[in-house]
C-alpha cells in the first residue's frame, strides 16, 4: 500500500475515531446533565405537592387536628370542652362533652346522632370525605360520607380500610385494622380503602387519626380524611401535567390508576392518548425503584413516547410502600428539538469531514507527487547527469514556503554543489599531485639520512607514490598520497601510543587506589554515586535501626593510661566491633571519643533490622566484658538502641563522611546516654520489632532528656533468646 493512501486511510480513520469519542462524551454529558435537571424538577414538583397537600390539610381536616387545629374546632375533642355543641346534642351524662358521653355510651344511634349533627356541614361541603368512629376494640361504631364518587364509598358494605401494613386488600369492614398513634392522641397518614368486592376503584384519603380520651381511660379513636383527588386535579391544572397513582410496592406489583379512572378529567397536559401508558409508567417505576427508595423521589425522560415521568411518595405521612404519585409532563417538542439538533449537528460533521478528507487527498496528492519527481531528479543526479532538469512546482496550492518546493529547492542547490564539488575535484588533483611530488623529494632527503630496515621502507614507499603520481586515474592518486601520509605519521603514532599507554596505566592505578579510600570512608552503595559527581546525595529511609555505644568509664582510665596505650586499646576495641559490623551486614557511621554508632538498614532497606542491630549489641558487650582490664578496671559498655524513619546522607567537601538525621538518631543516642552498663536499653518501637525473638524487659516509664517520659525495656545479653 502506497504512504499517500496510508496518510489517507489514517485521516479518515483518526477523524471518525475522535469523532466518535466526542459522540460519546457528548453523549454522557448530556445524560448526565438531564438526569440532573430531572431529579432537580422532580424535587421542585414533590415540594409543591407537599405544599398543597399541607396547605388542603389545613383548610379541612387539619381544622380538627387537636393539637395544631383551629382554636374553635381542637376543642371539640376535650373532655370539659367549650365547644358550641349544635342545640339539643347536650345532655346529662359523665362528661360535659357528647362526643365522650356517646362514645362511653356505645350506643349507635347515640353516637351517629352526635358526629352528624357536629360534622354535617363539612360533610355536606366536602370538606372531609368520611368520619369513622372506633371503640377500644377498633370496631366500627358510625361511619359519615360525602361520597363524590371516587371509588368505592367509603361507608360502602364491601368498604375495607388500609389503616396500616398488617392489613390486607378485601378484609370485610367488621375486621378493622389495628390504630397505631405513636405519640400524642392524633396521627396523620394515608388511607387506602378498597372495595372487597372489586367491583369499584380503590380510593386514597389524606387521614388524621384521633384518640378520644377521657382522665380515666381511652374511649375509642376517630378516623376523619379528606379524598386527594381534588388535589390531583387542581395540580394537574396549575402545572399542566398529567398524574398517575401508584398503589402497592415500589418493587413490584403496583396497580396504577389515572384521575380518568374514576371520572372525566381535562387534559390540561395536553398529552392526549398515549397507548400504553400505564405500562410506561410502571416500567420507570420499576427502573428507577433504587433511586426512589435511595432518595426519595425520581426523574426519567421517555423519548420513545415523548413524555417526562417523575415518581416521589404521595404522602410524606405515610410509608413510601403505599402509594406513589407519579408525574408525567409532555416533552414531544423538546425531544422533536433535541432530534433535530442532533440530525442538524450530524450532517454538519459529516460535511466538515468530507471536506476535511477531500482538502487531505489533494494535498497528499500534491506533496507526494512532488515527492516522486523529486526521486527521479536525485536518481539521475547519483548517476552523474548533471544536467537533469529540476520540476517546476508552482500552481494550485502551492508556495514556495511548502515542502514540497523547498525539495526543489534543496535539489536545485544539490546540482549546483555537485558541480562545484567537480570543479574543487579536478583543481585539487592538481594541487594532489604538486603536493605529493614536494612529499616525495622531502622524502628522498630523509631517507638519505636513514639506514637499515627503514631506509629501504622509506624507498619502497617513495617507489608506489611515484607510481600513483603518474597515474592519471585520480583515486588511484589519492590513495598513494594517503599511504604516505599514513607512513609519516605512523611514526609519531607509535610513540604517542607508548606514551598513552604508560599514562592510562598510571591513572588506572590511582583510581583505584581512590576507590579502595573512598570505600574504607564510605558505604559501597555509595562510592559510585561519590564517583559520578552526584551533587546532593540524600535519601530517607521509613524503617531502620541505630545503635550507639559508649565505655563507661573511659574518661578516669585516659587518665591513668599514656596515648600510645589508648589509642591502641581503643583500637583493638573498635576493630573488633568492625568486624562484627561487617560480619553482619551492617552499616558503621562513626565513632566519636569511645563512643560508637552503627546502623542497620542504610544505606540498604533490610527487613531484619531490629534483630541484626540487637545480635550486634549482644556481641559489642560479651566482648567488651570478655576484655583486660585497663588501668586496673574491668570495662564495660552501655548500649542504646531505637528504630524508625531518619535521613542519611553525604556532607562535606573535603574529609567527608556518610552521616544520618532524624529524631530516630536523636532517641537512640537518649537511649545509650540513660542506660545500664551491660546491658541494652530499647525503645518501644524496637521492642516490638524484637519479639518474640528476643526477650526484653520493661523498665518504666523514665525522664529522657529532651524527650519527657518514656517507657524503655532492657535486653540482658545472657537472656536474650527466647528458648
Amino acid at each position: 500500500m502506497r504512504t499517500k493512501t496510508q496518510i489517507l486511510l489514517l485521516t479518515i480513520f483518526g477523524n471518525v475515531l475522535i469523532a466518535g469519542i466526542f459522540l460519546v462524551l457528548s453523549e454522557y454529558r448530556t445524560d448526565k446533565q438531564q438526569r440532573d435537571n430531572l431529579a432537580a424538577s422532580a424535587g421542585l414538583y414533590q415540594q409543591a405537592w407537599d405544599t398543597m397537600a399541607n396547605d388542603a390539610f389545613s383548610l379541612s381536616i387539619g381544622e380538627w387536628h387537636p393539637q395544631t387545629g383551629l382554636f374553635e374546632k381542637r376543642d371539640v375533642w376535650q373532655e370539659n370542652s367549650n365547644f358550641a355543641f349544635p342545640e339539643g346534642l347536650i345532655e346529662d351524662g359523665e362528661y360535659k362533652n357528647p362526643i365522650l358521653n356517646s362514645m362511653a355510651s356505645g350506643d349507635s344511634a347515640k353516637i351517629e346522632s352526635v358526629f352528624s349533627g357536629i360534622f354535617s356541614e363539612p360533610l355536606e361541603f366536602a370538606l372531609m370525605s368520611f368520619i369513622l368512629v372506633l371503640d377500644t376494640e377498633n370496631a366500627l361504631l358510625y361511619c359519615g360520607t360525602s361520597y363524590e364518587g371516587y371509588g368505592i364509598d367509603p361507608c360502602s358494605e364491601n368498604a375495607s380500610y388500609d389503616f396500616s401494613e398488617s392489613v390486607e386488600v378485601g378484609l370485610p369492614r367488621a375486621n378493622v385494622a389495628p390504630v397505631r398513634i405513636s405519640r400524642g392522641n392524633a396521627k396523620r397518614t394515608l388511607v387506602r380503602i378498597n372495595d372487597s368486592s372489586g367491583a369499584e376503584e380503590s380510593n386514597l384519603n389524606d387521614a388524621l387519626f384521633i384518640d378520644i380520651k377521657s382522665e380515666k381511660e381511652k374511649l375509642g379513636t376517630v378516623v376523619i380524611g379528606k379524598n386527594v383527588f381534588e388535589m390531583l386535579e387542581t395540580f394537574e391544572y396549575e402545572f399542566q401535567v398529567k398524574t398517575q397513582l401508584s398503589f402497592g410496592a415500589v418493587n413490584g406489583g403496583a396497580k396504577i390508576l389515572g384521575l380518568d379512572t374514576y371520572y372525566p378529567v381535562d387534559d390540561f397536559s395536553e398529552i392526549g392518548e398515549v397507548q400504553g401508558l400505564e405500562e410506561i409508567v410502571a416500567t420507570a417505576l420499576e427502573a428507577n425503584k433504587e433511586g426512589l427508595l435511595k432518595s426519595g423521589k425520581f426523574g426519567q425522560i421517555d423519548a420513545e413516547a415523548g413524555l417526562s415521568v417523575y415518581g416521589f411518595p404521595l404522602s410524606s405521612y405515610a410509608k413510601m410502600e403505599k402509594a406513589q404519585l407519579m408525574i408525567l409532563k409532555n416533552e414531544r417538542e423538546m425531544v422533536a428539538a433535541m432530534r433535530q439538533d442532533f440530525l442538524v449537528t450530524l450532517g454538519i460533521a459529516a460535511a466538515v469531514f468530507a471536506g476535511l478528507v477531500g482538502l487531505v487527498s489533494l494535498l497528499t496528492g500534491y506533496a507526494f507527487g512532488g515527492i516522486s519527481r523529486a526521486v527521479g531528479v536525485l536518481q539521475s543526479l547519483t548517476k552523474g547527469d548533471l544536467d537533469v532538469e529540476i520540476p517546476n512546482n508552482k500552481g494550485f496550492l502551492r508556495s514556495e514556503d511548502d515542502e514540497v518546493s523547498q525539495l526543489g529547492s534543496a535539489f536545485t542547490a544539490y546540482k549546483d554543489h555537485l558541480i562545484e564539488m567537480e570543479e574543487i575535484k579536478t583543481d585539487q588533483l592538481e594541487k594532489r599531485k604538486a603536493r605529493d611530488s614536494v612529499i616525495v623529494d622531502k622524502m628522498g632527503t630523509l631517507a638519505t639520512q636513514l639506514e637499515g630496515d627503514a631506509r629501504k621502507l622509506i624507498l619502497s614507499d617513495i617507489e608506489k607514490m611515484e607510481k600513483g603520481i603518474k597515474d592519471p586515474e585520480a583515486e588511484s592518486s589519492e590513495e598513494a598520497s594517503t599511504e604516505m601520509m599514513t607512513f609519516a605519521f605512523s611514526r609519531m603514532s607509535d610513540e604517542v601510543s607508548s606514551l598513552i599507554e604508560a599514562r592510562t596505566k598510571e591513572i588506572k592505578d590511582i583510581a583505584a587506589k581512590n576507590e579502595e579510600l573512598l570505600l574504607n570512608i564510605l558505604p559501597g552503595s555509595i562510592v559510585p554515586r561519590m564517583m559520578q559527581d552526584e551533587k546532593n546525595i540524600a535519601d530517607s529511609f521509613e524503617e531502620c535501626s541505630i545503635l550507639f555505644g559508649d565505655i563507661v568509664g573511659f574518661t578516669p582510665m585516659s587518665q591513668k593510661l599514656d596515648p600510645k596505650s589508648l589509642v591502641q586499646m581503643l583500637n583493638e576495641i573498635f576493630t573488633k566491633f568492625d568486624d562484627f559490623s561487617d560480619e553482619m551486614g551492617l552499616e558503621k557511621i562513626k565513632t566519636i571519643g569511645d563512643s560508637y554508632m552503627v546502623a542497620c538498614g542504610v544505606p540498604n532497606p533490610d527487613p531484619d533490622h531490629a534483630n541484626k542491630i540487637a545480635e550486634m549489641g549482644i556481641r559489642m558487650i560479651r566482648y567488651v566484658n570478655e576484655y583486660p582490664d585497663i588501668a586496673g578496671q574491668k570495662p564495660s559498655i552501655r548500649i542504646g538502641i531505637h528504630s524508625g524513619p531518619l535521613v542519611a546522607g553525604v556532607i562535606g567537601k573535603r574529609k567527608f563522611i556518610y552521616d544520618l538525621w532524624g529524631d530516630a538518631v536523636n532517641t537512640a543516642a537518649r537511649m545509650e546516654a540513660h542506660g545500664v552498663p551491660n546491658v541494652i536499653q530499647l525503645t518501644a518501637q524496637t521492642a516490638e520489632r524484637l519479639a518474640p525473638q528476643y526477650k526484653t524487659q520493661s523498665r518504666g516509664l523514665i525522664d529522657i532528656k529532651g524527650k519527657g517520659e518514656m517507657e524503655t525495656f532492657l535486653l540482658y545479653p545472657d537472656l536474650s533468646k527466647v528458648n
